[in-house]
């Protein structure tokens, strides 16, 4: 394998959902994860920085969070509005009023947009979304039915399936460390963070106290890698 120079090298960083969810609705609330978004962007053609990629199943979880609560709160309005209008019969001091109007998105609308925006977003900030392959499915689901980790063989089948996502996230892991050793996994979640320790996959669990600091100069220092790009990013940090 050719080793990358110090102005080539791109530092590989996997995202769980959890850690989307840290970054806010419009995924650029936590400071930490808009300096990851920023050394992503490489300021000259060919200049490898830093290389983010979230599973599609990670993705999508993100995506339809953020449209379901965007989803419940059209839904909250239009009750609201309904109480309003109700009002125009039952209530005195509303008789003869102009019946007011309400103007919101439709459900479908806003599925349908939420994608195009996640997939703009996306190729704007360099994020790579994995798609999940039929050797990563069938080896997930052999997981789950073998119950090998992220499952735990403590707990009732029925409870166990709430795990099944992330065991398709931890195939895609194990398939990018495959790709690009030394990746670096962003990830909250206990067991599949222990899950990917296993696979010597290298985790910081926390989206806090210096992630890039300590996660961009550790893999700099693993790389042995201390020419421009890892002064600019060890100074950056």
């Amino acid at each position: 394998m050719t080793s990358e120079s110090a102005t080539s090298i791109t530092l590989h960083v996997l995202i769980d959902t959890g850690m989307l969810w840290h970054a806010g609705s419009s995924f650029l609330k936590h400071p930490d994860f808009r300096k990851l978004l920023r050394y992503a962007k490489p300021t000259d053609p060919g200049e490898g920085r830093l290389k983010i990629y979230v599973s599609h199943i990670g993705w999508e979880e993100r995506r339809t969070q953020l449209v379901d609560d965007v989803k419940s709160k059209l839904r909250n309005v239009t009750t609201a509005f309904g109480g309003l209008i109700r009002e125009l019969e039952n209530n005195i001091v509303c008789n003869g009023l102009t019946p007011p109007a309400l103007t919101t998105w439709k459900e479908g609308e806003i599925e349908a947009y939420s994608k195009e925006a996640m997939k703009t977003f996306a190729a704007e900030n360099n994020i790579e979304v994995v798609a999940l392959t039929f050797d990563q499915t069938e080896r997930a689901w052999r997981r789950y039915f073998e119950v090998h980790p992220p499952f735990n063989p403590d707990q009732e089948r029925v409870d166990r399936r709430k795990d099944i996502p992330d065991s398709w996230i931890l195939e895609a892991a194990i398939d990018l460390n495959a790709r690009h050793p030394g990746l670096l996994a962003l990830c909250g979640d206990g067991r599949l963070s222990d899950a990917m320790k296993s696979m010597d996959i290298r985790v910081l669990g926390k989206m806090q106290g210096g992630i890039v600091k300590s996660g961009v100069r550790m893999l700099i220092r693993r790389r042995s890698c201390f020419g421009e790009l890892g002064a600019d990013c060890a100074r950056q940090a």
